[in-house]
């Protein structure tokens, strides 16, 4: 389904940061980091600081590149 989502319209911010999302928990960080920095750059400033507060990302908070954004979201 997430894979139809960005397949459909890969630009579809929702969607992007839904897969991050899905992609953190399955535990590729990698993955969820990347789509996460593509969605930031075009996310509002206030949803963008929601990442801060996600449980779903939660993972990712020790890795340099997640929390560069976490810095930037504040």
């Amino acid at each position: 389904m997430m894979a139809q989502g960005l397949a459909i319209d890969p630009d579809a911010l929702p969607s992007k940061y839904n897969a991050a999302c899905t992609h953190a928990l399955l535990g590729e960080s990698d993955q969820a980091i990347a789509l996460l920095e593509d969605w930031f750059d075009r996310a509002d400033p206030q949803a963008r600081r929601w990442i801060r507060f996600d449980a779903d990302l939660a993972s990712l908070r020790q890795y340099p590149r997640y929390r560069a954004l976490e810095e930037l979201a504040s």
